[in-house]
């Protein structure tokens, strides 16, 4: 490409030019990866495009990015990006957008995939939360009914107290008339004593199982509060990440490590320790997604065993089922309660990571900076031996120039003498060239007077070729006349469907008349030619036999008297042979008088 191209590309592009080279604003904030989701850099399913964080470690992340931002900018702005640009050719710059353009293009595709992810996971989390809702519905309902089954029990405990004291009362009363039967009274107390042991005993299991009752249902809505609250903060801090995710769609870090191994430089072996310290983190990170995945799976399978337990629960049932669900609950919640450790324990994990990828990114800035420096310095002294060197070969070009232009003026003047000799000779030649110029001007003249008159020739047949188109248009509209008047004859004339079947025998017999006549005359010319044959031959006979009585030469009279009177014998219409008076022929020719 043309350098003279290389300013409009850029401006197309949306960069600024100053003094033809591209002009970058370094008060804009500029990119980083600290702040893209590690799910664009790894090839994960829907379940583990995201990590949810809490607010704590949101705060901390952004406020190390900021600071890790803050000294890349302080950093970048020491850099002469002027000399860098500069320092490149057209080529890699053209390179350099390229690169640039197919690396943006590949991080909004990155953006977009990204951005559906989170959208998916968005709406599973709302479907989890509204069946979180259902479910905590359906539990209100239990603990409504748990309750009504309690007030029905506690009822039914006073039926059996007033009829207790009734019969107690009864028992009194007839005291005094049952004191001859003092054993059936014993027995009679001894039973009453049973069913107000049994009586107790039943009051208080049916206290202890209404109070467990009431404690497992109160534990587990405050469990379900808890954990919808715990939705709605996931649910809050999707919606900011996805929001910062959106804002700062920062490009991925690019390293070429190609010339690692025969390089001995320590800050280059540093940085590569750090890439695969960070590669190693990167795996990790992938460990503790496929992990996350197995965990969800572990619990939906306990909250899924826990709303069974739920729904299997009644309240008549024996107590060692409801202590066998008591403690599936508690083993779930156990089970809960470690799921969110190891959750923590990853997060902190994921922290770390995220801290020692920012540090490797402050490194990466710093040795780029330093090297940018080196360069400087170790392109100084170079640059003076070059321009030295640039100096002394001017300074010999110039010598080579100064000869040369000796030599040229000693060839100049032979070519001069040259030239005014051919200059004499071209002079002649133009003097010439001047006549025939004039002598062509008059023959110019003479056939511009030939084409003005040929076009006003031709202008008169223009004239009097409209002239002639209008007739025949005229004439034209008057065959169309004729031929509209045609045509209704020809309608007239198919109505007419008897005339032209008679017509037609007609026409047989006319042309059966007309074929037998042809016939006739062909007959009669074959007769004639036979006749003129036989005639010929006649001729020839008594043409010789006047020969023969006239002797060996005869006149040329006579030859032509008989070649005019055989030339008048026969008709030069019909070719037939004249009689004298008569008709001959088919009867168009004249008699012969």
């Amino acid at each position: 490409m043309d350098s003279s191209n290389l300013p409009n590309t850029f401006e197309s592009l949306g960069i600024v030019m100053e003094d033809g080279k591209p002009k970058f604003r370094l008060n804009e904030p500029a990119f980083s990866t600290v702040n893209i989701p590690l799910s664009s850099n790894l090839e994960c399913d829907d379940e583990t495009s995201f990590v949810v964080l809490g607010q704590s470690s949101l705060d901390f992340i952004n406020n190390a990015s900021l600071i890790d931002y803050q000294q890349i900018q302080e950093k970048s702005m020491a850099v002469d990006y002027k000399s860098i640009i500069s320092t490149l050719s057209h080529e890699e710059i053209e390179s350099k957008v390229a690169e640039l353009l197919q690396e943006n293009v590949k991080l909004k595709e990155i953006l977009l995939q990204n951005n559906r992810s989170m959208k998916g996971q968005f709406n599973k989390l709302m479907s989890w939360q509204e069946e979180l809702m259902k479910v905590h519905e359906s539990h209100k309902h239990k603990f409504s009914e748990t309750r009504n089954m309690i007030r029905l029990l506690q009822e039914e405990n006073m039926e059996l107290k007033t009829k207790l004291t009734s019969t107690e009362s009864m028992m009194n009363t007839q005291s005094s008339s049952e004191q001859n039967s003092k054993n059936s009274y014993r027995l009679e107390s001894a039973r009453d004593l049973n069913a107000e042991f049994m009586i107790k005993h039943v009051e208080d299991e049916l206290e202890n199982t209404s109070d467990v009752n009431m404690k497992q249902l109160l534990e587990l809505n405050k469990r379900q509060d808890r954990d919808l609250h715990y939705r709605q903060e996931i649910i809050s801090s999707l919606k900011a990440q996805l929001q910062t995710f959106i804002e700062n769609s920062f490009e991925p870090i690019k390293l070429q490590m190609n010339d690692v191994n025969t390089q001995n430089n320590k800050n280059r072996q540093q940085f590569y320790d750090n890439f695969l310290h960070y590669n190693e983190k990167l795996s990790s990170v992938v460990k503790c997604y496929a992990a996350q995945t197995s965990r969800f799976t572990n619990i939906q399978d306990c909250l899924k065993h826990c709303i069974d337990v739920i729904k299997t629960i009644d309240i008549n049932s024996s107590s060692e089922v409801q202590e066998k669900s008591i403690q599936t609950l508690e083993n779930c919640r156990k089970q809960l309660i470690n799921e969110q450790l190891q959750n923590i324990s990853e997060r902190q994990n994921l922290i770390m990571a995220q801290n020692q990828f920012q540090k490797i990114f402050s490194d990466y800035n710093s040795a780029l900076h330093e090297l940018e420096l080196l360069r400087e310095e170790n392109g100084k002294p170079i640059e003076k031996l070059d321009i030295l060197e640039q100096e002394r070969e001017e300074l010999m070009e110039k010598m080579k120039m100064i000869n040369d232009e000796k030599q040229q003026l000693n060839s100049a003047k032979e070519k001069l003498i040259a030239e005014q000799i051919s200059f004499e000779q071209q002079q002649a030649g133009l003097e010439e060239a001047k006549a025939s110029l004039n002598s062509q001007s008059m023959l110019y003249e003479t056939e511009m007077k030939t084409l003005q008159d040929n076009m006003k020739v031709m202008e008169k047949r223009h004239d009097n070729m409209l002239q002639l188109s209008t007739k025949l248009k005229e004439v034209l509209q008057e065959k169309n006349i004729e031929l509209d008047g045609i045509k209704a004859r020809l309608a007239i004339a198919k109505n007419d469907a008897e005339t032209i079947t008679i017509l037609k025998q007609q026409l047989d017999l006319y042309k059966s008349d007309f074929e037998e006549e042809q016939k006739a005359k062909q007959q009669l010319i074959n007769e004639r030619e036979f006749l003129t044959d036989q005639l010929g031959k006649l001729r020839d006979h008594n043409q010789k036999l006047l020969q023969r009585i006239n002797g060996p030469n005869p006149t040329s009279v006579s030859q032509e008297e008989s070649n005019e009177h055989l030339a008048d014998a026969f008709c030069n219409s019909c070719g037939l042979y004249k009689m004298p008076g008569q008709w001959h022929g088919p009867g168009f020719c004249q008699p012969v008088d």
